[in-house]
């Protein structure tokens, strides 16, 4: 009996051992709950997952919170289909509310408070909804009135708001036009890609929802609910035509190596589309004259090919400035458009500038212009002993004396006459100096 009882004891004992080694039993360990649903677009607003309804893909999920503490337990994102779930939650009441309500309509609850045990929570959210017609404005009056897109579809892109980039949704069957959909609410820009390869641009905005010719961007504001604007991107056949000039400031009738000039080159746009203009400044090279500055409305990869930062209105003149330095001598500013700017150029001869320019290279003696002196000297006596050519005179009549050199008798009375009149001149000057 004895045995018996020390058998027991020393089981007993063995199991206490084991059970205190283990931890203790698994009733006292801390319980841990999951959650999990899905997030989806709910684009006819009825709180009900329909076919045609994507989840939100890759995006935010949920915010999980200790609805006792207020303290914040984690944030879950969402899977590509939408979906979220959150392992290894402590087993108390929690507070579940919806990670996109700040951005998007909530079209079911948008927070579960309190929870216990864990479970499968779904949130609705709609986002806006931004037609776009799209067109090519074959009629001209800039107005969109069901006309077809342009071949290849609408290259329009939105940017901005909670990490939003991308196109432009196609028509559907439940949207006929382009559009973007699902969009959250915030600041974004919509961008209009250029079809110049085709011969379009954009039609001058002559509403507050056209994209802008000249930047083919439009700012827009995004409020789910309140705010959902209607852009549109009307393309038509465009013509481009940049004219050039040029002339040389300040302007001289020539110039000296060292001399510091600027060189002006106007640009005239003759299309009727806003257009970057493109252009070579061929001459002087710079082997002739040192480029000390460019004016900062052009941009260039480093070369002699320039090109405008903005592009020029219809009808309106930039003006490019190159502040040179000549080093040699050269004879004229060259200036040269590219024949396909953003649009091929309609007339190439106003594309074309030679401005004569005269650069004395210092071979040419340039004449000067004698100093003025005054100078008092004293001339010592000389004798000038002068042989002249007898003079041949035709005389009317034909008397012969201009052949033998005589000089006729009257002639020489005109002359005693005058040299008596200096004579007495000259007299009357020194009596008046001794007077």
């Amino acid at each position: 009996m004895r045995n018996l009882t020390g058998r027991l004891a020393a089981v007993f004992t063995a199991a206490i051992a084991v059970a205190m080694t283990s931890g203790g039993p698994a009733g006292a360990q801390e319980d841990t709950v999951t959650i999990e649903g899905l997030v989806w677009l709910d684009r006819n607003s009825n709180g009900v997952v329909d076919a045609p309804e994507p989840g939100l893909a890759k995006a935010r999920g949920v915010r999980v919170y200790d609805a006792t503490t207020k303290l914040h337990i984690k944030d879950v994102g969402t899977d590509e289909n939408g979906r979220y779930k959150a392992e290894g939650l402590p087993n108390v009441p929690l507070a579940i509310y919806s990670h996109n309500a700040d951005v998007y309509l909530s079209t079911t609850k948008s927070t579960f408070n309190p929870v216990n045990g864990g479970g499968t929570f779904d949130f609705g959210i709609r986002g806006a909804y931004l037609p776009v017609p799209c067109w090519v404005d074959s009629d001209g009056n800039r107005s969109y009135d069901g006309e077809p897109p342009p071949p290849g579809g609408c290259p329009l892109r939105i940017t901005g708001g909670p990490g939003v980039d991308r196109p432009v949704d196609p028509p559907n069957a439940v949207a006929n036009i382009t559009h973007f959909a699902d969009v959250p609410s915030g600041e974004y820009t919509v961008t209009a890609g250029t079809l110049f390869d085709q011969g379009l641009a954009l039609i001058e905005p002559t509403k507050q929802n056209h994209v802008d010719w000249v930047t083919y961007t439009k700012k827009i504001t995004v409020n789910v609910g309140q705010s959902e604007p209607w852009i549109e991107a009307g393309y038509f056949a465009a013509e481009g035509d940049m004219a050039y000039t040029a002339r040389v400031e300040p302007a001289e009738d020539g110039y000296r190596i060292g001399d510091e000039v600027d060189v002006v080159v106007p640009i005239t746009n003759k299309g009727d589309v806003p257009e970057r203009a493109e252009f070579v400044l061929g001459e002087p090279f710079d082997e002739q004259a040192e480029k000390l500055s460019v004016s900062d409305n052009v941009e260039s990869d480093g070369s002699n090919l320039y090109t405008l930062k903005d592009r020029l209105l219809p009808g309106a003149t930039a003006e490019v400035r190159f502040k040179l330095r000549i080093k040699t001598a050269f004879s004229m500013v060259n200036v040269v458009g590219t024949h396909i700017n953003e649009l091929p150029d309609a007339d190439f001869g106003n594309n074309v500038v030679k401005f004569p320019v005269r650069v004395d290279d210092g071979t040419t003696t340039q004449p000067t212009t004698p100093v003025e002196t005054t100078t008092t000297t004293t001339a010592a006596p000389t004798t000038t002993t002068t042989t002249t050519a007898p003079a041949v005179v035709q005389v009317a009549g034909g008397s012969g004396l201009a052949s033998t050199g005589a000089v006729p008798l009257p002639l020489l009375a005109i002359g005693g006459l005058l040299v008596g009149g200096g004579a007495l001149t000259f007299l009357a000057a020194r009596r008046r100096r001794r007077a």
